[in-house]
């Protein structure tokens, strides 16, 4: 069992659509700035995912007493010494990039199977010790970052673990991708302005929910303070029932048991998707689709509705945490 599959029920189908109202969408479709050119579009997106919070997280700036006025690169250059010592860009590095957990469970999960051949189980891992020490073994080599083509080959090697452990599809080749899939990944990539996704406190990338047990495991992509968004490789510029379901269902699991690994999580007042392909952020405040009070009931009634087919949620610590108070 998942959330998408407890989604599908009909009645929690039923419930979500009673208790939550559909937001504004705007009907004008935006200029489709990154064309589909996929072999394999699910691959593409999980990787697509990946290399997106990695970009986000070392883009993020870690400030200690910074106020937001000082955001321009003359204030970064006022700040006392103590300030600024805690400035800076945070390196990339595919060390510890958000796809291990899940990468590593898929390739845990492929090693484990009888029925998987030893030469598939050999390239898999390959691939993930490749991945571990790419960046550094590089930085030591030339004394330079993995470029954007090496980071797009890496995401998609592990983007292909990850469908093991979650959809349980074993490829015949975890070395190889395809040109094609890179391509698709890096013209997406490319297209996104990251300044508009903006923390002043804190930024959760894959954060899974304490709550998850009641549905068998969920955790979301980015959480930016009070802002959920999930990310969306789709050609199609719509607003589904679907998606607005994912999106009602990390909030309520979210007010039933915050996000693990973090000491204080954040309130979700605001739900977003961010759809690539159109590099467009839609964004939506939670009252306006349902009033507090009936929020707690709803979590309350959605709780004891799945707490007899509880199952113990995957947990793993949050990849990546930021307690920031701006960004550049």
């Amino acid at each position: 069992m998942s959330l998408t599959q407890v989604l599908k029920t009909q009645e929690i189908k039923e419930a979500f659509a009673a208790a939550f109202k559909r937001p504004d969408f705007q009907k004008t479709v935006p200029p489709l700035v990154a064309a589909s050119r996929a072999k394999d579009s699910s691959l593409v997106g999980i990787a697509f995912d990946y290399l997106f919070r990695s970009e986000l997280g070392d883009t993020q700036i870690v400030r200690s007493g910074a106020r937001p006025e000082q955001e321009s690169e003359e204030g970064v250059s006022n700040l006392s010494q103590s300030d600024a010592s805690t400035v800076g860009k945070l390196k990339r590095s595919l060390r510890v990039i958000e796809f291990l957990p899940i990468a590593r469970a898929g390739l845990e999960l492929l090693c484990q199977s009888d029925d998987v051949s030893i030469k598939i189980k050999k390239q898999a891992k390959h691939a993930w010790e490749h991945a571990q020490g790419a960046e550094m073994r590089k930085q030591m080599a030339t004394g330079e970052n993995l470029t954007l083509t090496e980071r797009a080959h890496i995401c998609l090697q592990m983007a292909k673990l990850d469908q093991v452990y979650r959809a349980r599809y074993v490829h015949e080749d975890f070395e190889t991708v395809d040109p094609d899939d890179v391509s698709d990944l890096m013209t997406m990539f490319e297209q996104v302005k990251f300044n508009i996704f903006k923390a002043h406190e804190v930024c959760l990338l894959n954060p899974p929910l304490k709550a998850a047990g009641l549905v068998g495991g969920a955790d979301a992509d980015i959480v930016l303070d009070d802002l959920l968004i999930d990310l969306k490789t789709t050609t199609s510029f719509s607003l589904t029932i679907n998606q607005l379901n994912q999106l009602y269902g990390y909030l309520v699991l979210s007010r039933l048991g915050g996000f693990a690994g973090v000491k204080s999580s954040p309130e979700i007042r605001r739900l977003g998707i961010y759809f690539a392909r159109y590099d467009y952020l839609f964004t939506f405040n939670v009252e306006d689709v349902i009033s507090s009070d009936a929020l707690k009931a709803f979590c309350k009634w959605f709780k004891k509705t799945l707490s007899a087919s509880q199952v113990d949620a995957l947990i793993r610590p949050v990849t990546r945490k930021k307690t920031i108070e701006w960004r550049f």
